[in-house]
């Protein structure tokens, strides 16, 4: 076999297998296309579940620092150090 022919074949391999692995990539996203959405939803309700407590905490937390007890018992442990 000739040189020419060896690397005809070789480009003829990388190209045609280049394509199939195309194909097989497209089957495979199309394929695990319900998963992904699936997993996108959980992942939504998450994020909204773990904002909404974080939303909760930060009121909590202003509801401390802006109670008046807070700053006598704040000038208290001065006070007391």
């Amino acid at each position: 076999m000739s040189g020419t022919t060896l690397a005809f074949l070789i480009v003829v391999t990388v190209v045609f297998g280049g394509g199939i692995l195309r194909l097989i990539e497209k089957q495979m996203r199309f394929k695990d296309a319900p998963k992904l959405k699936e997993l996108e939803a959980k992942l939504t309700e998450i994020e909204q579940t773990t904002i909404a407590s974080l939303q909760q905490r930060i009121q909590v937390l202003e509801k401390i620092v802006t109670d008046e007890g807070y700053e006598l018992r704040k000038t208290i442990n001065k006070l007391d150090q």
